[in-house]
């Protein structure tokens, strides 16, 4: 919806009433520019000249009490519309790589030496925090490093690892388990040296398997003396591993990755088939041993792992107040724009509890500093890392009503001023300082103002016992009108809690009633 069809529904009930409205700059980014400033006026609220709106045949103001006075409206706000760019939360990925170890394996084991520290590089310079564990057979450093092609050890240089064979661990982002992985037992090596590695992952991290094999694997290695053997019932080693290693993992996601020969080729010692339904089940990252072409497939799967690494923060910090304005908590609007640049108006609701598809809420209703999405928005625009969101404020709005003046009732003391004690509860209204205006029992509001420019809006109760069923409350301390107004227990605690510019008193709209607290 338009910014200015938004306004134009929150007012509808004062435009019925005194006619046509001027909207004047209330989008300021398309008219503020180019236009001279009207003086301030002291019966302004907010710091911001006035809009004059005559009274139409429809009767009296709501908020006027029936006076039939001119309605001051205030809604010329400077900055309405600001934009935040989308931020981003980064999970850390922990990464354990098996390499078959197999005399036929030496094209591939080179490979790995020689490009591990080129996938770590791209998974971190993607913004993740990555921790490789290797397992593999360790190179002895007496190999003369001519003659290391020949051999199946692995020794991973910096910085990635330390470059000290045969201990090139280097803590806390790469650990080499020294042990050979065969043709067949690489899912069983993952299991057993769980005990050397679990020490080293992270609750938090997203888990990957990476294996580099010629060859399928047995699962688990005492299916052979079966009877019968069950080596050739792929849907069981698969799913037995699958269970196996969800079972150690508890909540931490995790995907199969894996380098294995698709078909039978010159390069295949056989076809990876159980290889084939993990990756598939958990989503992971396949490459085909046969075609020789490995750094295509450890590129994808660090991009993968950044992919699902890497989310939407789904918070958006609101902007520094703007001088002599005030904010409305009522008149919001979100929009949220994709990478792709399709818009979305994203639904209000009081709190996380309420939360809902499409919806937002402010991080403190009491003291609004950001604005987040619901969890089941987050979740709808979470891998969408590159969109913004537009949030258009309006200005002292009362329950669709413009306030005709403001009065600051009080305001926090300063730093070091011992003389003026706490803030108080409890206020006197005074009369409006707007001369055509009188004070109107039904047509008072008590609001804060908060540091960053937002005007929070309390509600009347009955009496002190009402306090307790409401949220946000104040009470007349004189039944016959609202000459003293006293702020409810809850509320004055809030009140000293929240870093505020001051509390005012509005004129010219009905009394906002306290929401009632289930």
């Amino acid at each position: 919806m338009p910014l200015t069809q938004f306004a134009t529904l929150r007012l509808s009930r004062f435009e019925q009433a005194v006619g046509v409205l001027s909207l004047g700059c209330f989008v300021a980014s398309a008219c503020a520019q180019g236009q001279d400033s009207p003086s301030e006026s002291p019966s302004t609220v907010g710091g911001s000249p006035p809009l004059d709106v005559a009274d139409g045949e429809g009767g009296d103001a709501p908020g006027s009490g029936g006076t039939g006075l001119d309605t001051t409206v205030q809604m010329d706000c400077a900055r309405t519309v600001v934009t935040a760019v989308d931020t981003t939360a980064a999970q850390p990925a922990d990464i354990l790589v098996l390499v078959d170890s197999s005399p036929s394996m030496l094209d591939e084991i080179q490979f790995v030496r020689q490009h591990l520290n080129e996938f770590s590089a791209r998974v971190t310079e993607g913004g993740v925090d990555t921790r490789v564990i290797l397992v593999s057979e360790p190179l002895d450093d007496e190999v003369p490093e001519d003659m290391q092609d020949e051999v199946a050890g692995i020794c991973i240089a910096a910085p990635l690892g330390s470059g000290s064979c045969p201990d090139d661990t280097r803590l806390p982002n790469f650990v080499h388990i020294p042990d050979i992985v065969s043709s067949s037992n690489s899912l069983d090596m993952v299991m057993k040296t769980r005990p050397q590695w679990i020490e080293h992952v992270r609750s938090d991290a997203l888990r990957a398997l990476l294996i580099v094999s010629d060859a399928d694997a047995l699962y688990p290695q005492s299916i052979i003396f079966g009877d019968p053997p069950l080596w050739e019932d792929i849907d069981f080693m698969s799913g037995r591993f699958f269970e196996d290693f969800t079972a150690v993992s508890g909540d931490v996601s995790w995907t199969m990755n894996a380098v294995y020969p698709f078909s039978e080729c010159a390069y295949a010692d056989g076809i990876g088939k159980v290889y084939a339904q993990l990756v598939e089940r958990t989503g992971g990252v396949a490459g085909d041993l046969c075609e020789q072409d490995f750094e295509p497939v450890f590129d994808r799967l660090a991009d993968k792992v950044v992919e699902e690494a890497v989310t939407l923060a789904c918070e958006w910090e609101l902007p520094a107040p703007v001088a002599g304005q005030t904010f409305s908590t009522e008149l919001v609007q979100v929009t949220r724009t994709s990478a792709g640049g399709v818009s979305q108006e994203l639904v209000y609701v009081p709190s996380l509890a309420e939360c809902e598809p499409g919806g937002w809420h402010f991080d403190d209703s009491s003291d609004p500093a950001r604005v987040l999405a619901c969890p089941q928005t987050c979740d709808s625009i979470s891998h969408d890392r590159d969109g913004k969101i537009d949030v258009a404020f309006g200005c002292e709005i009362v329950q669709g009503c413009a306030a005709s003046d403001a009065v600051t009732l009080a305001t926090p003391a300063a730093a070091g001023d011992a003389e003026s004690g706490p803030l108080p509860c409890e206020w006197v209204v005074p009369e409006p300082t707007n001369l055509e205006d009188s004070l109107d029992v039904e047509n008072v509001n008590v609001r804060y103002v908060t540091q960053s420019g937002f005007g929070v809006l309390l509600g009347e109760v009955d009496d002190v016992e009402a306090c307790s069923s409401a949220d946000n409350g104040w009470y007349r301390a004189e039944l016959d009108g609202p000459t003293r107004v006293v702020a409810c227990p809850s509320t004055c605690e809030t009140l000293k809690a929240v870093e505020l510019q001051r509390i005012e008193v509005l004129f010219g709209c009905e009394t906002k009633q306290a929401p009632i607290v289930r």
